[in-house]
């Protein structure tokens, strides 16, 4: 099993894409991961739960 992770830049990059071609407009925001939440399984729990 391979871990993936992606850093903030890199989903800035990856929302900016799918915003111009999935709705055709840029987005203009500051996107960034929630580092309250972790993931298993696409399922996600808050750090106080695990």
């Amino acid at each position: 099993m391979t871990s993936m992770s992606m850093s903030n830049e890199e989903l800035q990059q990856w929302i900016e894409r799918v915003s111009l071609s999935s709705f055709g407009v840029p987005f203009r925001h500051k996107a960034s991961f929630n580092s309250r939440l972790t993931t298993t399984g696409g399922r996600y729990f808050t750090k106080a739960i695990i």
